[in-house]
């Protein structure tokens, strides 16, 4: 670091982890900003004044609550010597002051700051302008939000004061899945990543606790049920309009609809024009298509349905006609007037208008909205948190400490009949587990507690007795959060029933073994940070196995219909949002030793993930969640694998699985057919000859057939040499994986030293898992998502990549279209960035040809791709999650 006398000192030996990042640290001083990513409970706020003590300056550190801001005080004055002047007002530094964002945000802003109340100046910064030289950023995640633009402002004046000035930011959660821009928004404020310190190592280390990740399904009670019923009505108001049109507006869309440009003859030319500008907006024109068929009103003989039916119809067969086509299909006919004139849009939005269902010149339908918001927050998941308490109450008795975490208090149905998602509801829920637990309620506005434990806490309070349970008493206004959490610590309570704010994140309690997430906060990162309560170690428990309940409502598509179809869960919103959060959550697989992101490990593989399923899923659910021994030995084999030569070398990292059983591998058996017919037919000519049954006279016809035959096929094997590298899928995979690992190299966005490509077998042997060892997260990312790019079906990209023209096999195979892919966004940018990737890819013997798509020819080119391509012939053919992967470099 950069003194020799520390101001604080650490008094207590620093984990191996830790102190590992410290040395590595020291050689990313060079840009003054050091980001850390390290898990809950890697003890972020040891590490970051650790650093800090070694800097010269006065520290200012930012914290996203007064909660946490104070964890930063109470740290260093028991943990540090010496101990540090503190304090956390604006207008009086000292050598710690501790502050959250918003009272930088309303200072900056000269506002009221909404957490203390007090208002606020960017006077009252000036003192911090002076005198800061060292700025910790905590749970820096939080600065995609409004916080960040003040941030920025601040922290431009204050370098401008201190170029010296230092950064620390310290976060469990990066925002891996921004987009560019936001990307580069957030790392200009933290710094590229220096040090990342996964779960598998604090569990290794036993610094965090063996959890595992359970997911509940619940279906809609009948009063949902009859609300989506009356939901599915209202979503049918734009197919009636053209179906079962009364009023003078709606016979005159029809009118409009029937006299469009699209319906009438057209020349060559506005033919492809209409059929790029279809394709260019390609989800809006499958409801369209799907509209068609459901009005039976396809026009089959024009050129351009005709063609789209043709073209796109696996994706047509993929989804289903429901109402979302029918708002695609009427955005399709409002954003494309060059098909259907100026009145039909015109008319189509007053009516979108008329019905309430226009939003920003787009229409919107309102009830998916609603059927969306009806199922995160379904009266089911009460049953299943029910169902959850008694399973985990059944497995650990009175050594049970649960939290339940919810959005909404709902105080007023306490001891009521309430039957919505929220802290009083799920508490009048449990009234069957009262009899032999203990539980309480802890919000910022309502505590509920068994009586003796109120009383024990403060016999002053005015306590009232519970509606319905004279055992209980409530108090509003909130409080007692230390004496509430020490009750649930030592056992007097074994389940608390809370808010997301106010103890999903900042809040600790070593001793809970058990976390619901009841909440329908869809942000990956404050999910993570709420999992992150319950997987510390417990001091008093060291065999403790944390479980993790996370509640899903699946759509009722399937029992509105009878239950005839098997539709994937996938297909449920509340399930869809949940994978998309599992992406970054790591963790061991259900009945595997194998660490990795993604919903799927909370499963067991054989039991499909479809709505007929359900009762099987939770089943094996709660089978699995018993057995917590299980989940300890699935850890312990996994860190295992982990190890190479005794030192551990797993990292968690994004990977890619490729099916190579599903790609061009029929290129094999093809090149095999060719030769076993051209072998048949000239052993079935000798053989003739042999027998006299061909004539005297065309024995030379014979010989010079063979002939030609055998150079055919030596020529043949030659070129089969040259294509290999293309129709072999693991070869393949192999060379263009590195080909994209240059190409992102030369273009700097691959920048850490040592990145090796990692490939292995997956684990069904039906294909490759690929990704990057010794890269950053975001490099990861950024390869991992150009490889899915490259593989994926061919639907619209700006550059087709195709092998490089060899006439010869060209007209025989056809191979081209066969092997042709998708130029990844990333390169396809420019031509410049393109031209990088094709010498990358000759470098590694694929010489390839990047035709644009977006004109002539290659637009041509685009519509064969996307009916012969083998990544469309094929299906699901790539899968990206996160794992922990093993050393294994090429």
């Amino acid at each position: 670091m950069r003194t020799n006398l520390p101001k604080w000192k650490f008094q207590l030996p620093l984990r191996g982890y830790q102190q590992t990042a410290l040395e590595q640290i020291k050689r990313h001083l060079e840009d003054q900003r050091i980001h850390i990513v390290a898990a809950p409970g890697s003890g972020k706020t040891i590490l970051g004044l650790e650093i800090a003590g070694n800097l010269p300056g006065k520290v200012l550190v930012f914290a996203p609550s007064l909660a946490i801001r104070d964890q930063w005080i109470s740290r260093q004055t028991e943990n540090f010597l010496p101990k540090a002047t503190v304090s956390t007002e604006l207008e009086n530094p000292q050598d710690l002051t501790c502050l959250t964002y918003q009272a930088l945000y309303a200072a900056m802003r000269n506002e009221v700051d909404e957490e203390t109340g007090e208002k606020r100046s960017k006077r009252n910064l000036d003192t911090l302008l002076e005198t800061t030289q060292v700025l910790i950023l905590d749970e820096a995640h939080h600065l995609r939000r409004s916080w960040s633009d003040a941030l920025v402002d601040f922290l431009q004046e204050l370098r401008q004061k201190h170029p010296e000035l230092v950064t620390i930011a310290l976060t469990a959660t990066p925002p891996y899945d921004a987009d560019v821009k936001e990307w580069a928004r957030y790392i200009e404020i933290c710094g590229e990543i220096d040090v990342e310190i996964p779960i598998p190592d604090l569990v290794e280390a036993k610094d965090l606790a063996p959890h595992q990740d359970y997911i509940v399904i619940n279906e809609p009670n009948q009063n949902e049920l009859a609300q989506l019923q009356q939901l599915n009505q209202k979503q049918k108001i734009l197919l009636n309009a053209f179906t079962k049109p009364t009023t003078e507006a709606e016979k005159q869309l029809v009118i409009e609809l029937a006299q469009a440009k699209l319906f009438q003859p057209l020349e060559t030319q506005m033919v492809d024009e209409f059929f790029n500008e279809a394709l260019d907006d390609e989800e809006n024109c499958l409801g369209f298509i799907h509209f068609l068929h459901t009005l039976n009103l396809q026009p089959r003989n024009l050129e351009v349905i005709r063609g789209l039916n043709e073209l796109l119809q696996p994706q047509l067969k993929a989804t289903r006609a429901n109402a979302n086509n029918w708002v695609n299909a009427w955005n399709f006919m409002l954003s494309h007037p060059t098909m259907f004139g100026e009145n039909l849009p015109l008319q189509l939005k007053e009516y979108a208008k008329s019905k309430g269902m226009l939003h920003r010149g787009k229409v919107l339908d309102t009830s998916l909205v609603e059927t969306s918001n009806l199922l995160l927050n379904s009266a089911g998941k009460l049953e299943s948190i029910a169902a959850i308490a008694m399973q985990e109450a059944k497995n650990l008795g009175k050594n049970l400490r649960q939290l339940i975490l919810v959005d909404y208090i709902r105080a007023e149905a306490l001891g009521q009949q309430e039957m919505q998602l929220g802290v009083a509801p799920i508490f009048n829920h449990l009234k069957p587990l009262r009899k032999h637990l203990n539980i309480g309620v802890l919000t910022g506005s309502l505590v509920v507690l068994p009586k003796h434990l109120a009383l024990k806490i403060s016999e002053e309070t005015a306590w009232q007795p519970v509606p319905d349970d004279e055992n209980y008493l409530m108090r509003t206004g909130g409080g007692f959060v230390a004496e509430v959490t020490e009750a649930l610590a030592t056992g007097q309570l074994q389940i608390l029933i809370g808010t997301a704010a106010l103890l999903g994140e900042g809040w600790d309690c070593q001793q809970l073994n058990s976390l619901v997430l009841a909440s329908t906060i869809k942000a990956t990162m404050l999910t993570n940070q709420m999992r992150g309560r319950v997987i510390r170690i417990d001091p008093t428990d060291s065999q403790k196995v944390a479980n993790i309940w996370h509640l899903v409502t699946a759509d009722a598509g399937h029992m509105l219909n009878g239950n005839v179809e098997k539709i994937p869960l996938e297909a449920s919103f509340d399930f869809y949002k949940l994978q998309q959060r599992f992406q970054t959550f790591v963790g061991v697989a259900a009945t595997e030793p194998e660490i990795k992101a993604g919903v799927k490990r909370c499963f067991a593989p054989e039991i499909a993930l479809e709505t007929k399923q359900i009762a099987k899923l939770n089943e094996d659910t709660f089978r699995r969640a018993a057995d917590r021994g299980a989940v300890r030995v699935l850890w312990e084999e996994a860190l295992q694998a982990g190890y190479v030569d005794g030192a551990y070398r797993g990292q968690i990292k994004p990977v890619l699985d490729v099916n190579c059983t599903a790609k061009v591998k029929f290129m094999g058996p093809l090149l095999l057919t060719f030769l076993l017919v051209l072998i048949l037919l000239v052993g079935s000519l000798i053989f003739r000859g042999l027998r006299g049954e061909i004539l005297e006279t065309t024995s030379g016809l014979v010989i010079a057939g063979f002939a030609g035959a055998t150079s055919l096929v030596a020529y043949f094997l030659l070129q089969t040499n040259a294509i290999m590298k293309w129709t072999q899928p693991k070869k393949r995979l192999h060379k263009q994986g590195l080909a994209v690992l240059r190409a992102l190299q030369s273009l700097g966005l691959v920048s850490s030293e040592g990145v090796v490509l990692h490939v292995t077998p997956s684990r069904d042997h039906l294909g490759e898992e690929i990704s990057l060892l010794n890269a950053s997260g975001r490099e990861t990312q950024i390869f991992v998502q150009a490889m899915t790019e490259l593989y994926a079906p061919v639907k619209n990209p700006r550059y087709l990549l195709l092998p490089a023209q060899n006439p010869w096999l060209q007209k025989i195979l056809l191979y081209r279209l066969f092997l042709v892919q998708n130029v990844p966004t990333v390169f396809a940018v420019n031509k410049t960035n393109v031209g990088v990737f094709k010498t990358a890819l000759a470098e590694q013997g694929l010489k390839s040809e990047a035709l644009f798509t977006r004109q002539g020819e290659g637009r041509k080119e685009l519509l064969k791709a996307r009916r012969y391509a083998a990544s469309n012939l094929g299906s699901a053919l790539t899968e990206e999650g996160r794992k922990m992967l093993k050393v294994r470099s090429l």
